[in-house]
């Protein structure tokens, strides 16, 4: 799992797609691509996460306004009980690494990942 050397104490583990995403968050890591499994996560990969228990650990895929495959898979993710990142229908980036590169930013406020960030009924109503 690409950046889980890099977990700090910080509470969240923000779980990317894509290592150029995973870069603009601090507690980024990437899968390179999900699998179709119990938590589309490898054995491996469940094996290093679990080495973090106390995280609260939240998925960021591409923008599912633009992307029908996010979509799909977010809509997944939230029927396995996960947190998930949705994107505001107002923001037409692909993904966090456009955005940063189109605003000329560094670094991905937590403030606004968290405020995006929903599970269960909520998510499912917010994907729509």
């Amino acid at each position: 799992m690409f950046n889980i050397n890099k977990v700090c104490e910080f509470p969240y583990i923000f779980i990317f797609e894509g290592p150029l995403d995973a870069c603009f968050i601090k507690n980024g890591v990437a899968v390179s691509g999900i699998n179709k499994g119990r938590n589309h996560l490898t054995d491996k990969q469940e094996d290093q996460l679990k080495n973090f228990p106390l995280h609260t650990k939240i998925w960021i895929l591409d923008n599912q306004n633009k992307d029908d495959t996010a979509h799909k898979k977010t809509k997944q993710l939230i029927e396995m009980k996960q947190k998930v990142f949705i994107w505001p229908k107002d923001l037409n980036y692909k993904d966090f690494n456009e955005m940063c590169m189109d605003k000329k930013i560094n670094e991905i406020e937590t403030c606004f990942i968290l405020s995006n960030t929903f599970e269960g009924p909520k998510a499912r109503l917010k994907l729509l």
